[in-house]
């Protein structure tokens, strides 16, 4: 699960939330602030479910996937809302 996440992590070195910014990640990948602001939603998620959050994910793994397959609209609603509060807001820990 965690491998891929591992390796880019190992690639780009540790989270440091005063260069990881949408605009950050804008400049560096070459994308729109959307793409990127989506991006750095996925990489704080990913260096958390696969670095301090592993066991929390795997212990409610079955809870997850329920969520995905029978909630996934709120799912995308929430994450959209969370995408446009982070446009406008900025990222902060």
């Amino acid at each position: 699960m965690c491998t891929w996440s591992t390796t880019r992590q190992t690639c780009i070195g540790t989270y440091d939330p005063a260069c990881a910014t949408g605009a950050a990640f804008q400049q560096a990948l070459g994308i729109t602030q959307q793409d990127a602001y989506e991006y750095l939603t996925f990489y704080v998620t990913d260096n958390w479910e696969c670095g301090p959050g592993y066991s929390d994910i795997v212990a409610n793994y079955y809870c997850l996937e329920n969520v995905h397959l029978y909630h996934n609209g709120d799912r995308l609603a929430c994450l959209s809302a969370y995408n446009a509060t982070i446009q406008q807001n900025g990222f902060t820990c």
